[in-house]
């Protein structure tokens, strides 16, 4: 499995990059460029498919203690 962006859009590989299962996120800027927690995953579903799924949270850094 490998999760990379390319040319600033995030992609998914289940079986290696340029194996002819990529997926490409949409409406997803580039995630080395967001300032808040991620979270992506991508899957190889029923033989079938390529599923993806991509959740940012944002947190108030005056509530967080690091």
């Amino acid at each position: 499995m490998r999760i990379y962006v390319e040319d600033g859009q995030l992609k998914c590989s289940p079986f290696g990059r340029d194996k002819g299962y990529d997926l490409a996120y949409e409406g997803i800027s580039n995630p080395l460029e967001v300032d808040k927690w991620q979270h992506i995953s991508c899957i190889y579903q029923d033989k079938t498919f390529v599923k993806g799924q991509y959740l940012t949270v944002e947190l108030d850094s005056e509530d967080v203690d690091f």
